[in-house]
């Protein structure tokens, strides 16, 4: 499963991604958004914030769905192992488990906004990020040249949430041989010295 994440018009908070799904062997799949989030044990009603979504082949022609459950999709793939699922997602709202995009940055928990197959949880996941050239990306998962962030399956991604920007400052230390990575985004002084001999003694 591979999400390509793009936008035109941060200002708006819409997210455009597309799920490209490949090796499909059946007429009809099952797509689906989740309905909570880790660390919040609580029915989340992610689905509201997509818009103009759209199903097609790798040659772009529109295949038929229908939308059994308000967080799921049933797609007839007419014998195609490789469709193309086109939507935009909102981001309005700038909190810790929340998705935002504005001019200055975007933050997304894939937990939001990542559909996936039904059944294909444990499969491999790539994302990639069509965002400006001076943005960096911090996320707990390997960022790959060319901003690609891959992931063993479904379940990883999701746990693991990202910011890019222009304006993140980024530092590290290593503890009991471990090596912790602190972000900053925004514009602020930091007096790193300080702030690593804090945490390494945290």
């Amino acid at each position: 499963m591979k999400y390509i994440l793009s936008y035109s018009n941060p200002n708006q908070h819409y997210l455009d991604i597309e799920f490209v799904i490949t090796g499909i062997h059946s007429k009809k799949i099952l797509v689906n958004l989740p309905v909570w989030r880790p660390g919040r044990y609580e029915e989340g009603n992610f689905a509201k914030n997509i818009k103009g979504f759209e199903v097609v082949d790798q040659y772009g022609k529109s295949l038929k769905f229908i939308k059994p459950q308000n967080h799921q999709w049933e797609i007839e793939t007419n014998g195609e192992k490789e469709i193309h699922i086109r939507y935009n997602y909102y981001c309005g709202k700038l909190d810790a488990g929340s998705c935002w995009l504005d001019e200055h940055q975007f933050y997304i928990n894939p937990i939001h906004c990542f559909l996936y197959v039904e059944g294909w949880e444990d499969k491999p996941v790539t994302v990639e990020l069509n965002i400006p050239k001076n943005y960096k990306v911090a996320c707990a998962l390997k960022v790959e040249k060319g901003n690609i962030i891959k992931a063993h399956d479904y379940h990883t991604i999701v746990d693991s949430p990202f910011i890019a920007s222009a304006g993140l400052q980024h530092n590290s230390y290593l503890s009991n041989g471990i090596k912790f990575h602190i972000w900053f985004q925004g514009e602020c002084y930091i007096d790193w010295d300080r702030l690593l001999k804090d945490f390494k003694d945290f």
